[in-house]
């Protein structure tokens, strides 16, 4: 089992649930040096992939890359004001134990929360590079 960062938080997961408006969904779950994802890896195209799944045993270096400094950081509770239309809303939870922390944004993450919205973004270009390149 991974441990984060030197600490012994084996009961730590994160959940990240992306949610386009006009293509399926994507949940990827890191937990217990664990990643994996179901749903629609490629966000920008209706359906495309709208069933797939992995699971992928991290090393602890890619934990650790994955994961960057999330313990350290400090974000506001409360975040800047945004509303649109078509968009894409993300949703991302920290778990451990029976405690949790939960942050949700639409469209592009706001600034102050820029830390979280990285790990969005690591996460995602790390499950799109476990798949295969469609060579249709």
């Amino acid at each position: 089992m991974v441990q984060l960062l030197g600490d012994d938080m084996s009961e730590i997961s994160i959940t990240l649930e992306i949610s386009p408006s006009f293509s399926g969904e994507l949940r990827i779950e890191l937990s217990e040096g664990f990643l994996s994802s179901k749903g629609n890896i490629d966000l920008e195209n209706i359906c495309c992939f709208s069933d797939a799944q992995l699971k992928l045993e991290l090393t602890a270096v890619n934990y650790d890359y994955l994961l960057g400094n999330i313990r350290e950081i400090t974000i506001p509770a409360i975040p800047d004001f945004s509303i649109g239309l078509d968009g894409t809303t993300y949703k991302i939870t920290f778990s451990n134990g029976f405690n949790l922390a939960s942050y949700t944004w639409w469209g592009e993450c706001p600034k102050e929360w820029n830390e979280l919205g990285n790990l969005a973004n690591r996460l995602i270009s790390y499950v799109r590079s476990a798949y295969p390149v469609n060579s249709e």
